[in-house]
């Protein structure tokens, strides 16, 4: 039964996340040059860095959604008293995060620091869902599907 109703309860704050940070992505990504040249554009911070700022921020972007979302999943685990899994995904996730902004930004300069910092969101998310699952909370599948783990 609580697993049932820690799964709405997570259903429910996801939606929630999803509601207010996708219109912020949606305007970042449709104005961020904009944005960026109103803020920063003056003195040393030229036309080339507003474009490297606005193209970081793009490839920062979609990850907006994964950061949003962790501290619910999380929060969940908590609630599950599955403290370890936090903190070995939080681990894990910082390891793969370091060792990919170092591959993307030999590559890709800046932009690869911000692309590795959402892959990396995204992966955290994907790891706390099987996390979830993995302690009797499927979010992914049907509500009784997490009851199956319990029986």
């Amino acid at each position: 039964e609580m697993a049932k109703v820690l799964r709405r309860k997570i259903i429910a704050q996801l939606r929630k996340v999803l509601m207010l940070v996708v219109p912020i992505i949606v305007v970042f990504l449709l104005f961020a040059h904009e944005i960026i040249t109103l803020i920063y554009q003056r003195g040393n911070f030229n036309a080339e860095a507003v474009a490297i700022t606005t193209r970081s921020i793009q490839f920062l972007l979609p990850g907006l959604v994964f950061f949003t979302m962790t501290p619910v999943l999380n929060s969940a685990l908590y609630a599950l008293q599955e403290y370890r899994k936090v903190f070995y995904n939080m681990l894990f996730l910082s390891v793969v995060n370091v060792l990919m902004a170092w591959l993307l930004s030999k590559e890709m300069g800046v932009e690869g620091i911000a692309l590795s910092v959402s892959i990396t969101a995204f992966l955290g998310n994907i790891v706390a869902l099987i996390l979830l699952r993995t302690s009797g909370i499927n979010l992914l599948g049907s509500a009784t599907a997490g009851q199956k783990n319990q029986d």
